[in-house]
């Protein structure tokens, strides 16, 4: 693969934490920031001016810029922090229905980018995402553990 180091990002301080430990691991590779949104999603964004993240749907889903707004923005917000520990970041959202498993945009999101690698969190419940992940991704998955 020669294209970016995927993080899965979803605007929380523990996914800001994931892109902070793991940028040592990363290195000068360049890393897409990619927050999956879905219809009814509720996204914290920041508050402070940032240009949203591009936008793209991967499936018929209606798109209300207000409602997706936000989690344009917190992707742009996980770029900035990527950039704040030296990596050569972009952000990106995609769209997708609601039901869809995460995982299936996050994989089809690294065909797509020819990802190098995945990057992702995970707490102590909640393996699941990341033992689907390793199973289907078509590069490596490094699993951050937050301890949470």
């Amino acid at each position: 693969m020669t294209g970016p180091v995927l993080i899965a990002y979803d605007g929380t301080s523990r996914a800001e934490r994931v892109i902070r430990d793991g940028a040592a691991l990363v290195g000068p590779r360049p890393v897409l920031v990619l927050l999956v949104w879905t219809p009814g999603m509720a996204v914290d964004p920041p508050r402070d001016g940032l240009p949203p993240a591009p936008l793209a749907v991967r499936a018929e889903v209606e798109v209300d810029e207000r409602l997706i707004g936000p989690a344009r923005l917190a992707a742009a917000q996980g770029a900035r922090v990527a950039r704040g520990v030296g990596l050569d970041a972009e952000s990106h959202v995609v769209a997708d229905e609601p039901g869809s498993p995460v995982y299936d945009t996050i994989v089809w999101v690294a065909h797509e980018r020819r990802a190098e690698a995945i990057l992702i969190s995970c707490r102590t419940r909640g393996r699941g995402l990341a033992r689907r992940l390793i199973r289907q991704a078509p590069c490596a998955v490094v699993v951050v553990h937050d301890g949470a």
